[in-house]
């Protein structure tokens, strides 16, 4: 609903695809779009908390990019999620370059 909100009040309005259980693929994309457009990027990750803590790295690198939260309607608190047998484990390195992931 908010994409569709998004898309009638903007006409030039990207959207793009990355894989959600990879943090660097998510930074990586929308660092490439932020500096391709020059522009402010507004950006509503809507996906796993991995590829959120992707977008948040990208807007640590790049000041033109701006993070919306997006509050869900409604939880499916009854099928929301189910526990699995993996775990991912990232530590956060810093530098001249920025923020990025360093996986364990």
């Amino acid at each position: 609903r908010l994409m569709k909100e998004v898309l009638s009040r903007r006409g030039n309005v990207e959207s793009f695809e990355f894989r959600c259980n990879d943090i660097t693929d998510a930074r990586t994309r929308i660092l490439k779009i932020a500096n391709e457009s020059g522009d402010n990027l507004i950006v509503a990750p809507m996906n796993s908390k991995l590829s959120t803590v992707g977008c948040a790295l990208a807007a640590l690198q790049n000041e033109n990019i701006q993070l919306i939260y997006a509050s869900p309607e409604i939880y499916n608190c009854e099928h929301y999620s189910s526990p699995g047998e993996t775990y991912w484990i990232f530590s956060l390195e810093s530098g001249e370059s920025g923020v990025w992931v360093k996986e364990s």
